[in-house]
Order: structure tokens, then C-alpha cells, then sequence
């Protein structure tokens, strides 16, 4: 197969990955998961990064050297990471999208947490949760929930 019908899968389905699937694995909410630019950017920078390592390990390996592969990845993956640290052509909005995102991830793991240990002390194992961190868990888990039923009000009025 052509290196660049290959680089061009991997791109494709590395943005697949990223874009799609990674959020809705490690959300709490599918309705969390707004589409916003800062998200747009980090993925452009994941899939533009992973094709850029593949083709410099294809060129390792058959000695060959893909230059305008490797630039136009490299330009990619450099601008993109740019855009998403400076937060290029993004408003308030795409702010709060990607806090919103956050906060689903944090208050999924917390829950997780929460479920492990309520599982662990239905068990026979003998388990010694520091109970400083099951507060600091609830406390993060009610904060997080009630952040983000905030944004998601902003959002939904913003989009009227």
C-alpha cells in the first residue's frame, strides 16, 4: 500500500478516535459532549502527531525520506498545537464547551471511585479507604454536577 493512502487512514481514523470515541468513553454524559474548537484543535494536533511518527518510522525502516509528508504533518501538528494553546478563533463558549467536557470527566471518574469503594466495603476484602479522600471525592462529584448544569444552561442559551 501507498505510504500515503496509509498516513491518510491512520489520520482519518486517529481523528475518528480522538474526536468521537475517546470523549464518549470517558464522559459521564453523552449530552456533555459538545462540539467546540479547542477539542477540534487538540484533535487536528493527535491525528496530525500520530501520522507524523508512523511516517518517520516507515522512512526509518525503508530508508527513504518523505519530505513533503513529514512538513505538511509537521506544519499541521505545530499549528494546531498552537491554535489550541492560545485558544486561536475560539469565544467564550468553546471555554465553557471544553470545561463542560472536563467536568463530565471528573465527575465519571469520581462516580467510578465512589462505585469501587462502595463495592470493595460489600466485600469481604478488607479495604482502608482514607476517608479525607471519599470526602474530597463527594465534595469534587456535587461541585462538578452543579458546574456543569450551569454551563449547560449558557450553552443552550447561546445556541437560541
Amino acid at each position: 500500500m501507498d505510504l500515503l493512502i496509509s498516513i491518510l487512514i491512520i489520520f482519518i481514523s486517529s481523528i475518528f478516535i480522538h474526536y468521537y470515541l475517546l470523549n464518549s468513553l470517558t464522559t459521564y454524559s453523552p449530552k456533555h459532549i459538545k462540539d467546540n474548537k479547542f477539542r477540534f484543535y487538540l484533535t487536528l494536533f493527535i491525528a496530525s502527531f500520530y501520522s507524523l511518527i508512523i511516517t518517520i518510522l516507515y522512512d526509518i525502516f525503508s530508508s527513504t525520506f518523505s519530505v513533503s509528508i513529514l512538513v505538511s504533518f509537521g506544519v499541521l501538528s505545530i499549528f494546531s498545537w498552537y491554535f489550541y494553546r492560545r485558544g486561536a478563533l475560539t469565544n467564550d463558549y468553546d471555554y465553557l464547551k471544553q470545561i463542560m467536557i472536563n467536568n463530565s470527566n471528573n465527575i465519571y471518574l469520581s462516580k467510578k471511585l465512589l462505585d469501587k469503594v462502595k463495592n470493595e466495603s460489600n466485600s469481604d476484602v478488607d479495604n482502608n479507604h482514607d476517608e479525607s479522600v471519599l470526602k474530597l471525592v463527594n465534595h469534587i462529584l456535587k461541585k462538578q454536577t452543579a458546574q456543569t448544569k450551569v454551563i449547560h444552561y449558557f450553552i443552550k442559551q447561546s445556541e437560541l
